[in-house]
């Protein structure tokens, strides 16, 4: 599942994703400044199925960030949950919100979208991507240059924004004051009556 959300999440021209296998499994997930890390384990029936942290520099840029899927609620589930779960988190992690909070109403085909119905919400989609290009511009796999548009030249200027960088030297960060932030508690899971 992990793979294939990679994958997805790479088709989209704001991001070069280059996948680092760790050497030793890391059950508490432990952030690397510079990364985004994604772990899978069994954290508990804590009411999620993934969990996205994510830790800001001074100017609310994202610096690290993990991604967790919850095996405690995950083992059994079908494919699409699974693939579900990993795209949701993933895009947490280069700083895009849920699209749509309300898991019974009509789906919007992203999987930043709360839904039960996993397999019409496995993937980003357009939108998502339209949004990372506004926060980060276009990535040249060829030359390996980022160039900015005007609309992501505005969203740097804006300070609420939260930038992921996959290639950030650790040194570089050394000095930042950083500050944890969870992303709403995860995706909690539906409840039915």
């Amino acid at each position: 599942y992990f793979d294939e959300a990679v994958a997805d999440w790479n088709a989209a021209p704001a991001l070069n994703l280059v996948v680092e296998m760790a050497d030793d499994p890391d059950p508490s997930c432990t952030y690397i400044r510079g990364k985004l890390k994604a772990c899978n384990g069994e954290y508990g029936m804590g009411g999620w199925s993934g969990l996205n942290e994510a830790w800001l520099d001074d100017r609310n840029f994202i610096v690290a960030s993990t991604a967790k899927m919850n095996e405690s609620y995950l083992k059994g589930k079908d494919d699409a949950e699974k693939l579900y779960v990993t795209c949701h988190e993933l895009g947490h992690g280069y700083g895009l919100p849920h699209r749509d909070t309300n898991a019974n109403n009509i789906d919007l085909g992203t999987c930043l979208d709360y839904t039960t119905k996993f397999k019409n919400n496995m993937h980003p989609d357009e939108t998502d991507f339209v949004n990372l290009e506004k926060l980060y511009g276009t990535y040249d796999r060829r030359n390996k240059l980022r160039s900015l548009n005007s609309q992501s030249s505005k969203a740097r200027g804006n300070s609420q924004r939260r930038d992921t960088k996959s290639s950030m030297s650790s040194s570089s960060l050394s000095s930042i004051d950083l500050q944890n932030q969870s992303y709403k508690e995860g995706r909690l899971l539906y409840k039915s009556d």
